[in-house]
């Protein structure tokens, strides 16, 4: 999908006010609201030990949440809001690098998602630290683990995801609401609940 300032290189930051027709079509479509009782709640089951042989690499990945098209989720690698060595993963509108991420695929919706410019992987911080009353905090690390699997899911919606974590079964979600968030920057999580605020446009990922 094309989208402006893609392949344009990271010198386009001031231009998050370009959201042509492309977005505005697609996002005032009615959702599929009614669809959703037959959503796959269940992850495919995964064998944590698995020999993984050769993924599949898709680069320069963009990941869009489908309420709000144009918050591209990105690594926050300036370490506002992180912890020890792990970077925040918030959304913004901003065009940028760093809302670019190579997307590992082992088979069956099991990914690995990593970030491009700094090379983390993202994660479900599933041991509650950071966390927002009982959801989970989502971030970024350098450290290869099994919390570093995710399953990402096709939905009733062509081309719309949703990522939920193997570790805890959670589905990442866009804090649409502000909460927790930072100046105009939307919070990522993760929560059990099936809704719309699960679902992700991912720009070049496609099985």
């Amino acid at each position: 999908m094309y989208y402006p300032g893609q392949g344009q290189g990271g010198h386009h930051h001031h231009h998050h006010h370009h959201h042509s027709g492309e977005y505005q079509q697609g996002y005032q479509q009615p959702y599929p609201q009614q669809q959703y009782n037959q959503y796959p709640t269940q992850p495919i089951p995964v064998a944590t030990n698995m020999g993984y042989g050769q993924p599949q690499v898709f680069y320069n990945c963009t990941i869009r949440s489908y309420t709000n098209p144009h918050h591209y989720l990105f690594v926050s690698n300036d370490g506002v809001k992180g912890f020890g060595q792990d970077f925040d993963i918030r959304t913004h509108t901003h065009v940028e690098e760093r809302n670019k991420f190579i997307i590992e695929h082992f088979g069956n919706g099991l990914c690995i998602i990593k970030h491009q410019l700094t090379g983390q992987f993202l994660f479900v911080a599933n041991d509650g630290s950071r966390g927002y009353g009982s959801d989970y905090d989502v971030r970024s690390h350098p450290y290869a683990e099994e919390r570093n699997k995710v399953n990402v899911l096709r939905t009733q919606t062509p081309g719309v995801w949703a990522i939920q974590s193997t570790a805890c079964n959670q589905y990442i979600f866009c804090s649409n609401d502000g909460v927790n968030g930072y100046g105009s920057d939307f919070d990522v999580r993760s929560h059990p609940h099936i809704e719309d605020r699960n679902m992700w446009f991912i720009d070049g990922f496609n099985y």
